[in-house]
């Protein structure tokens, strides 16, 4: 576990990793530019859940937890990502939550978000918000243990369509940029989170 506590008045910074596998190597990528950045952190080892599909559906249920843990905003990113400059988190402050929308998949249910960045607000509206997209997740699982991909997504889009009155920012794609993407290239002072993608080469592996 690496806990940091530098600035209070900030989003904290979460992400989990998978003990005895190779993202514990993956993760400090996105420790050591925490550290960097001075931004502050938590960034925890879990046991694997037996599966890459698993292990991604844990995310509801970390982030649930860690609001109620910490009860102030918190900012997720995956544990491939990595800071490449400071962020201005202030600009998200005025939401509920932020995510980064996919404009080639904006008919995709599967794709139209990208979650491995995600700005949660700590308010009483969140919190019930984050325990019903555990239940989401649940439920879907006990359904369908199988067919489980994208499921951190899907069911943050469902929450999303089905929440009302819930204020839903929009993430910059500087702040979710996947590393290769050709769609994504911009210029390199306006990224602040890259996502290196290593379920590409490691989710058959776990």
């Amino acid at each position: 576990m690496v806990l940091s506590r530098l600035f209070v008045d900030n989003p904290l910074v979460i992400s989990f990793y998978t003990l005895d596998t190779p993202y514990q190597e993956e993760v400090k990528r996105l420790i050591a530019s925490c550290r960097h950045f001075d931004i502050d952190h938590h960034i925890e080892g879990i046991k694997s859940h037996g599966s890459w599909l698993r292990n991604v559906a844990m995310k509801p249920a970390f982030i649930a937890e860690k609001l109620l843990q910490f009860r102030r905003p918190l900012f997720w990113v995956d544990a491939d990502g990595a800071f490449k400059n400071k962020p201005q988190f202030e600009q998200f402050y005025e939401f509920d939550v932020a995510v980064r929308e996919v404009d080639a998949y904006r008919d995709d249910p599967w794709m139209k978000l990208h979650a491995g960045s995600i700005f949660i607000n700590y308010n009483p509206k969140m919190v019930r918000f984050v325990k019903d997209w555990v239940q989401v997740c649940k439920d879907k699982i006990n359904e369908d243990i199988v067919n489980l991909f994208f499921l951190d997504q899907t069911s943050l889009l469902h929450m999303i369509e089905h929440t009302q009155g819930l204020k839903v920012g929009k993430l910059p794609i500087g702040y979710c940029k996947v590393f290769d993407a050709p769609a994504e290239q911009i210029d390199p002072s306006s990224v602040v989170i890259e996502q290196y993608q290593a379920s590409r080469r490691l989710k058959d592996l776990i």
